[in-house]
């Protein structure tokens, strides 16, 4: 039966440091096919059979090889000899791991009538799953894997520089002169002598009130905003090309080969 590891709560890796669930994937030629997300088991064979990419794409575990951080297909798994596959391939071997005993609840004594013993079970084992290393020695083979570092430059925003404008008001005393007018009533008596006709006396000889008001004026206070100024903040992009130094790492090999041990012909008598 397959299963994906990280759903088999009975299953884990013998070594942790061979996971590698998260580890970038790549071709023979170094191209980058993906980053692993899953690594999927077979519970009958105890193996890992396939590794599963995070854009659903699945790879034969046997042809997966493990460097230094990051796995590489291959296909020279496919052309081994069939005693030193088991060897060269990238599956997971799983192995048991004998469980503790589980604990029986701890309960309050209780009146109970006499039950035969339970029938002994056994605990349900915690299997372990191991990759095995890339390099592998046998009588008739040795791989080394020969590795090239790649650089990879990206990019990120940072913050480098700007400005910051900070408004608040200020107040300021100011004057200003305005005129302005006052009345002012007065009350003047002067002699005279007209003679009334009897028409005219009967109207003044009736009651009566009069009035004249003074006015003033008084100043009126408001006050009105409007813009003067403005500030204008820009921003201007520019792009500039920087030089990005770097020290890769790439394995050497020297291939020497042994000289022969030469057999002596002499015989001693």
């Amino acid at each position: 039966m397959l299963g994906a590891l990280s759903r088999l709560p009975s299953w884990e890796l013998d070594r942790t440091e061979e996971d590698v669930r998260g580890w970038p994937l790549r071709d023979g030629a170094g191209n980058l096919l993906g980053t692993v997300d899953e690594l999927i088991v077979d519970t009958d064979t105890q193996y890992v059979s396939q590794v599963v990419l995070s854009d659903g794409r699945k790879f034969p575990a046997h042809d997966v090889f493990i460097g230094d951080g990051m796995v590489t297909l291959g296909s020279e798994s496919r052309s081994a000899p069939s005693g030193a596959r088991a060897e060269q391939r990238g599956e997971t071997m799983a192995r048991p791991v004998a469980a503790p005993v589980p604990r029986a609840p701890v309960q309050p004594p209780l009146p109970r009538a006499p039950t035969p013993p339970p029938v002994a079970t056994a605990p349900r084992a915690v299997r372990t799953a191991e990759i095995l290393p890339t390099r592998r020695i046998d009588e008739d083979e040795l791989i080394i894997p020969i590795v090239d570092e790649e650089l990879e430059v990206g990019k990120r925003v940072v913050e480098h520089g700007g400005v910051r404008i900070h408004a608040h008001t200020t107040e300021k005393p100011v004057e200003k002169t305005v005129r302005l007018r006052d009345e002012r009533v007065t009350v003047e008596r002067r002699p005279t002598d007209r003679a009334l006709s009897m028409a005219e006396a009967e109207a003044r000889f009736r009651d009566g009130s009069f009035e004249m008001k003074a006015l003033s004026e008084v100043p009126i206070v408001g006050k009105r905003a409007h813009v003067v100024e403005e500030i204008l903040i820009t921003k201007n992009i520019t792009e500039r090309t920087e030089k990005i130094r770097e020290t890769l790492r790439h394995t050497d090999a020297e291939v020497t080969e042994l000289p022969r041990k030469q057999q002596s012909s002499d015989r001693k008598h």
